[in-house]
């Protein structure tokens, strides 16, 4: 079987979930399918990062695409492709079908559910949903058979390095010299999301009196630093260009946060949990779905909430620790190898049927 995986819309230093489980779920179906091509549709910035295994390879589409761009890709340059390859099957992970006659799956975000258009249902060998609240909402717009929009496996990484005490120690040494830190991610794509936290670590500084540290990894790197210039925690504060995020970052903090008001689920709130740090987030029916009370999600966001919840990691060790042993419970419950082998005979079905 040939498969075309289409990543033309991904970021080098992408955080989205989407590209987090193509990766872990193709990692694995190279492996366990070693006589079926992937090819991988890629943009010249992620060059490099889908060569999974000897059966995979990539094709660069040339430089990410506009809104504008994608559209015609979508309608002329992919199908022209597509005839070129000629795949049994595409895999689209941006919650948008192209034209042609290859059967595609499609696979959806939640904050993609909303956005689907009739065509792309139309076009579906079947859509993908990483959560059953994504599901009902797209079928409650479209008369079609319940097995056509299903619910996909949350996949996550079989095997991650976690950090040691001592490799965590070098990580706060060469980031704040040895001081504590909670970390937040900022996207970018809400940019009142970074004043809140920034005023809920003045509520946190001010009520406990502490050294810790807010380590900001941000896309807006350059107007987040106009923005503390006149910060009273300024000397506090950490910031960094999201090219910095990676694990060891992640595995280092004492809280991570991402809040994530528009409902993307995300990798690094999940390697988070799978690694021991608690995570603060937005309050989304998505993720309590997947995550239950694995995740510190208020009722409403705003400085005094997250404050609230910064202070009880930092006051009570006690509670901190039942939060990570809750974090990881709820990962051990995903099964990696079981829920990438339902997703594979959802793709080999796809295939049978057209």
């Amino acid at each position: 079987m040939k498969i075309v995986i289409n990543c033309i819309s991904f970021n080098k230093h992408s955080a989205c979930y989407s590209k987090y489980f193509i990766k872990c779920f193709f990692t694995w179906a190279c492996n366990s399918h070693k006589e079926d091509e992937f090819i991988f549709l890629v943009n010249e910035e992620c060059n490099g990062q889908f060569l999974l295994a000897p059966n995979a390879r990539e094709m660069n589409t040339g430089k990410k695409k506009s809104s504008v761009a994608l559209t015609a890709f979508y309608k002329i340059q992919l199908p022209l492709i597509l005839k070129k390859i000629k795949p049994d099957v595409v895999i689209q992970p941006f919650g948008k079908a192209g034209s042609g006659t290859v059967p595609q799956i499609i696979i959806f975000e939640e904050s993609q559910a909303e956005k689907i258009s009739g065509y792309t249902v139309s076009k579906a060998g079947v859509c993908l949903c990483f959560t059953q609240h994504a599901v009902q909402k797209i079928r409650s717009l479209f008369s079609v058979h319940e097995k056509k929009i299903i619910q996909a496996p949350f996949i996550t990484e079989q095997h991650i390095h976690e950090l040691s005490l001592v490799q965590k120690q070098q990580q706060l040494a060469r980031i704040t010299n040895g001081k504590a830190f909670f970390l937040f991610y900022d996207d970018g794509i809400l940019p009142e999301e970074a004043l809140c936290v920034l005023k809920a670590f003045s509520l946190f500084k001010k009520r406990m009196q502490s050294n810790m540290q807010l380590v900001v990894v941000s896309i807006n790197q350059i107007l987040l630093e106009e923005k503390l210039r006149l910060y009273k925690y300024r000397a506090d504060v950490i910031l960094f260009a999201e090219e910095a995020m990676n694990n060891e970052i992640l595995q280092a903090a004492y809280g991570f946060i991402q809040l994530n008001q528009n409902g993307q689920l995300s990798a690094l709130v999940t390697t988070a949990l799978l690694t021991g740090v608690p995570v603060i987030t937005a309050p989304n029916e998505g993720l309590a779905e997947l995550f239950d009370t694995s995740l510190l999600m208020p009722e409403t966001i705003s400085p005094e909430k997250i404050a609230e919840y910064l202070n009880l990691l930092y006051r009570d060790e006690t509670y901190r620790k039942a939060v990570i042993a809750n974090g990881k419970e709820k990962m051990r419950s995903f099964n990696a190898e079981n829920d990438c082998g339902r997703l594979w005979k959802t793709i080999t079905e796809t295939v049978r049927k057209t």
